[in-house]
């Protein structure tokens, strides 16, 4: 299209239709706005965004460094991403989340016009995904997001310290080592960041953190990098020691190691080489630093598969061993039809 056929006036009006008049400025950011409402509208989708506007130290010249830049932004997706999984009551094994998961949180980078201080837009388009074996991730990007709002509210509006700890905690230690990364930009880069949901019915959520917020935040992320819970493995015992680790070989070839905690060694002597299942306290343990993560178990109980009260664990069966039962008494579950 020739410079000559592009109306400057007809784009300027369509885009700005929606506005009152009342005298005011218009700003390239409206500009924007418009834009992304009208192309929402013409696409026939409906999409939340994020406005984080950085201001500060660092931006005094309306532009911010890219490593910190790209810092803060990874840091508030893998927030996100981290506290959906755990609302969503996944429990995977240390460093990873599954793609059903990372796909219901993705947001995605829009560029923006900016007449002001430094600006990113952050998309979530809402794509629903499936795999083999799919979790349940139903508005997991709202729940979450609304979740980490709640809690910037809480402390921008000077909360207790216990209510705070008390929310990061329940969102586990991998988001908050993600939020310990982003308060941390904002510290160390002299800055301040004003978020806000743009939800797709209309509605919008906004909240501050100030330098002053950003080092709560920071101090009760490094408190919450551990947590604890009870989780229930099925596997063949390959290992029983009075000196050593227990050890517990899954079904997917993974080697779990595990204090015997108050069972006793002949408890175990017994079950050796059988398969099992057994009930374990995990304690997860995010390093603050570098983001590695450590899984420790402790035995809390055992016993013989498909013996005893049913849990998850002994939905886990060996696809080999089934093939084999032909005889339904062989089954593991003999009061089920």
């Amino acid at each position: 299209m020739n410079n000559e056929d592009f109306d400057t006036n007809a784009l300027w009006s369509a885009l700005m239709a929606d506005e009152d008049d009342s005298e005011k400025p218009v700003t390239a950011t409206d500009i924007n706005r418009q834009t992304f409402a009208r192309f929402s509208i013409e696409e026939a989708v409906s999409y939340d965004s994020i406005d984080l506007r950085f201001f500060g130290q660092s931006t005094s010249d309306h532009r911010m460094g890219v490593r910190p830049a790209s810092r803060a932004l990874v840091a508030i997706q893998e927030a996100i991403s981290a506290v959906a999984a755990t609302l969503s009551d996944y429990v995977g094994k240390a460093g990873r989340l599954p793609s059903d998961i990372l796909a219901a949180t993705e947001l995605k980078l829009t560029p923006q016009l900016q007449a002001g201080s430094v600006i990113f837009t952050l998309v979530h388009e809402g794509e629903e995904q499936q795999s083999l074996f799919p979790i349940d991730t139903g508005n997991a990007f709202e729940h979450s997001f609304s979740s980490l709002l709640s809690l910037f509210d809480g402390i921008a509006d000077n909360s207790s310290e216990e209510n705070a700890l008390s929310d990061i905690r329940s969102f586990g230690p991998r988001a908050a080592k993600h939020l310990f990364d982003f308060s941390q930009v904002l510290l160390q880069e002299s800055l301040s960041v004003d978020l806000v949901w743009n939800i797709h019915s209309g509605e919008q959520r906004r909240t501050t953190l100030t330098r002053k917020s950003a080092a709560f935040l920071q101090d009760i992320a490094k408190s919450s990098t551990t947590s604890s819970s009870e989780r229930h493995f099925t596997g063949q015992l390959i290992t029983v020691s009075e000196i050593d680790k227990q050890a517990l070989m899954l079904d997917d070839q993974t080697k779990i190691s595990m204090d015997a905690g108050h069972v006793g060694q002949d408890d175990l002597a017994d079950l050796y080489r059988q398969r099992v299942v057994a009930t374990v306290e995990e304690t997860l343990t995010v390093n603050i630093s570098t983001g590695t993560e450590t899984s420790n178990y402790t035995l809390l109980s055992i016993r013989p598969a498909g013996v005893g009260p049913r849990t998850d664990a002994d939905l886990v069966v060996d696809d080999e061993a089934v093939a084999g039962w032909t005889d339904t008494s062989q089954w593991p579950y003999p009061d089920s039809e």
